[in-house]
């Protein structure tokens, strides 16, 4: 009886998605595979990316505790400005870390909640890559609670 409360049309079918445990859990799984046996840095936007970028380093640190594998893990918080009375402006202002230096050939994994126009996030990228990383991964969740992957290695 329970699982009829969990029941939707068929023209419905397509909107849900995997529980997001289980997303997080193949994400972490994913990155962990990607960065080899090196150590992770990761951007997380503020404020709506507070909550995934939890449970995604979370489990990263989970897994690789559970396959006796020693990773640091690094998380610096970073905020934009680029919006004025919910209107996206031209001007960007990253509010964060002052020093990325840090960044210069590391594994870099930047997570937010949702992206939007794009613009932002490719602005960051632009920021991030002046720091040299080794390799930059964006990972954010939509309006549909879809994860999603972009990818840009050097």
């Amino acid at each position: 009886m329970a699982s009829r409360a969990f029941l939707a049309p068929q023209s419905h079918s397509k909107d849900f998605g995997l529980p997001i445990n289980f997303m997080i859990e193949c994400l972490a799984r994913d990155i962990l595979e990607d960065i080899g046996h090196h150590d992770l840095m990761v951007l997380c936007v503020l404020k709506g990316g507070y909550k995934f970028c939890s449970d995604l380093v979370e489990s990263i640190k989970a897994q690789s505790r559970s396959a006796n594998r020693r990773l640091t893990t690094r998380v610096e918080f970073i905020r934009f400005k680029s919006y004025l009375n919910d209107q996206s402006t031209e001007d960007l202002h990253i509010i964060g870390p002052d020093d990325l230096s840090v960044l210069k050939g590391k594994n870099v994994l930047i997570v937010e909640a949702i992206v939007d126009t794009g613009k932002t996030m490719r602005a960051l990228l632009q920021h991030v890559e002046t720091f040299q990383p080794k390799m930059v991964k964006v990972y954010f969740r939509d309006l549909n609670v879809r994860s999603r992957l972009f990818l840009q290695k050097k």
